[in-house]
């Protein structure tokens, strides 16, 4: 395969780039959490921790384990994102098909120059 031919594995069709783009939108909006939520959550499960502090005053540490775990919600909520965009993407659009079937049955030389 010619340098031009990696067009095939590097470029997605407007039309495309279009659908994925309210496909990013449509699923971010629904399966990840708005972060006041998160953090309304994380407060709320580790309520008892949060009044341990009180008494312990060690502030500090409390700040840094509801910021990670926070991030750990949103990084499950990621993964399930991720999951819902790459399946719908492999079922509703042809260009995942497409570089994959050129990657498997043509020769590419990636050392190619334009």
């Amino acid at each position: 395969m010619k340098y031009k031919d990696l067009n095939k594995i590097i470029s997605i069709p407007e039309q495309e780039k279009a659908e994925f783009k309210s496909l990013i939108k449509k699923y971010r909006k629904q399966l990840i959490s708005p972060p006041s939520l998160t953090v309304e959550q994380v407060f709320e499960e580790h309520r008892p921790k949060i009044e341990l502090v009180k008494k312990t005053n060690e502030i500090s540490e409390l700040i840094h384990f509801l910021r990670e775990t926070a991030y750990k919600y949103f990084l499950a909520e990621e993964a399930e994102f991720n999951v819902a965009i790459l399946r719908h993407i492999t079922s509703n659009l042809s260009t995942p098909a497409d570089i994959f079937d050129t990657i498997l049955h043509e020769t590419i030389d990636f050392q190619a120059q334009p």
